[in-house]
């Protein structure tokens, strides 16, 4: 009864107190002893009514009164308007939290950084709104901002990788008690913050670009899923106790996002491959080849975000193989760029939340019910050993664990180039020799999986008896056909072949390739048009001359 009428919109919470007020007036027109109608025919006095529906006093004699008065809904409600001041300071929070946060992969929350202080953050706001000439808001008022912000929070422990700088400069504060010192070093962490935040400035403004014209610009952002939260199977709050956790099978997920096309699709493995920079070159040659079935042709520019990790991002193949694609002519440029270690969670992370929130919800006993409930997610299968293919033709490289950007593209005289930068306000230093010293011959082989033997599978078999009972037969059969048939694969060298095999398409003959330096065609206008356009970028001057002063005739 009373939540029918609390669930109720306000209007039509004040139209049914009305239209109960008029029902209890007896035919003389008195309301000092109203007697309301409840569920059930029962008569009620206004007290009994109040406190069964629990209506403010207020609420009650208000709407009373206004019944009295003939009236038959709610009138405007007026709300109270926010300040400007109110309105800028929220924009501000947002703004900040924006750059300086990191997404949260399995709950989309967005944390600050360990140990920081929101007296800190109100003080840089009103130094920024001081040198606006603006006015601040009270402390309270920002601190009241923020705590309506639900997502928005401090990490209360370093659970995440942080870059050296952050470290010791966060220590420092620690132990340090003198005011200029603790001062001197909070402006070191502002400055450190400034920068991260201008490479997140810098890797939006290509992702915008890429949205804006997507088929000019190609922008791709890939990265893993925290593999925990993908191990199988996967129950939702009825696993057994006493469950060894290595006696999963694990998988790892491959995330690419291609923000041109508003599209993300996910490889799943069980871990069969070495995650280092083979599987990322397999991975972003299949999504370049469905952004051009998508988009008809691909972009000239390529913009490639990924993690900061040497073993799988950044290496000497990964950056060959994008110099391979401009001298291949598949793209004319290509731009690869990393984030700081420990300011590397971004867009893609958002996504994985999403999907670490559909296994909140949903159970995937089996490999194939993994790769239904994740949207756009397949196998990986028939991958290829590039680095192998590249290793030949890449020249000695060293030292390229330092720039956070480099730059292949192509010159004037159709020659490469690579270029390089530490970080993003800097300018490109043009390397004098290229990380190809010729392009690979033929197609790289197919890459057979080297970990089939470290699954375990009488301990994954004894973790599928155990939970037998928490899974249909299907279920159950489908697991001791895989295991049965992992063991053949492990053991038998045509077997692994075969499996290697299956689905090995080599994709770099299929993608679209960029004009190389084709005269272009002579399209004859009337003249007067191309007059008209010189015209526009003629400089013109103006002349000043003395003014002749006319001499008086005597």
């Amino acid at each position: 009864m009373r939540n029918k009428f609390w669930t109720k919109p306000f209007e039509n919470r004040v139209e049914w107190f009305m239209d109960k007020v008029v029902e209890s007036v007896d035919s003389s027109g008195r309301v000092k002893w109203l007697s309301f109608v409840i569920e059930g025919g029962k008569k009620v006095c206004g007290t009994c009514f109040r406190k069964l529906y629990r209506i403010d006093k207020n609420f009650y004699y208000k709407y009373l009164k206004k019944a009295q008065q003939g009236k038959q809904s709610a009138s405007v409600r007026y709300t109270r308007s926010y300040s400007e001041s109110r309105n800028l300071a929220d924009t501000w929070l947002d703004c900040y939290a924006f750059y300086h946060a990191d997404r949260m992969p399995d709950t989309g929350v967005l944390m600050l950084p360990y140990r920081t202080r929101k007296i800190d953050i109100y003080n840089l706001y009103k130094n920024e709104m001081t040198d606006q000439f603006k006015y601040p808001v009270s402390k309270s008022l920002f601190y009241n901002i923020w705590n309506r912000k639900k997502n928005l929070k401090i990490k209360q422990t370093n659970s995440f990788s942080k870059c050296n700088t952050c470290v010791h400069l966060e220590r420092e504060l620690e132990k340090t008690r003198d005011p200029e010192s603790r001062t001197k070093l909070k402006s070191m962490v502002a400055v450190h913050n400034e920068r991260q935040m201008n490479e997140r400035r810098y890797y939006y403004e290509k992702k915008d670009k890429a949205k804006d014209y997507p088929r000019r610009f190609l922008s791709l952002i890939v990265d893993g899923m925290d593999q925990s939260k993908t191990n199988l199977p996967h129950f939702t709050g009825r696993l057994l106790k006493g469950v060894d956790p290595n006696s999963f099978l694990k998988t790892h997920v491959q995330g690419i996002l291609n923000h041109g096309c508003s599209t993300f699709k996910c490889y799943v493995d069980i871990n069969e491959y070495s995650h280092d920079s083979n599987l990322v070159m397999n991975t972003l040659l299949r999504a370049i080849h469905d952004s051009q079935s998508k988009l008809g042709t691909l972009p000239e520019v390529l913009f490639l975000q990924a993690d900061n990790c040497g073993r799988e991002n950044k290496n000497k193949y990964v950056m060959s193989f994008c110099e391979l694609l401009v001298r291949l002519h598949v793209f004319s440029e290509i731009h690869l760029s990393f984030l700081p270690v420990g300011h590397t969670h971004e867009d893609i992370d958002a996504k994985f939340s999403y999907l670490a929130d559909l296994l909140r919800r949903n159970d995937t006993e089996t490999l194939p019910a993994l790769l239904h409930v994740l949207p756009n997610t397949i196998q990986t299968r028939g991958l290829f050993d590039i680095k192998q293919w590249l290793e030949p033709c890449i020249n000695k490289v060293t030292n390229h664990s330092k720039p956070l950007h480099f730059k292949f593209c192509k010159m004037a005289d159709s020659k490469v180039s690579f270029q390089f930068k530490s970080s993003s306000p800097k300018d490109w230093t043009l390397s004098e020799i290229t990380l190809l010293d010729d392009i690979p011959n033929g197609t790289p082989d197919i890459l057979i999986p080297p970990h089939f033997g470290k699954i375990i599978t009488h301990s994954l078999t004894d973790n599928i008896l155990k939970h037998k009972y928490n899974m249909e037969d299907r279920q159950f059969w489908w697991w001791q056909r895989f295991i049965a048939e992992i063991e053949k694969i492990s053991t038998n060298d045509t077997k692994l072949q075969e499996y290697a095999a299956h689905e090995a398409v080599w994709l770099l003959p299929y993608l679209n390739t960029v004009a190389e330096g084709s005269p272009a065609k002579e399209i004859k206008l009337k003249p007067h048009l191309t007059e008209m356009l010189d015209k526009e970028l003629e400089d013109h001057q103006v002349f000043v001359k003395a003014k002749k002063v006319k001499q008086k005739q005597k």
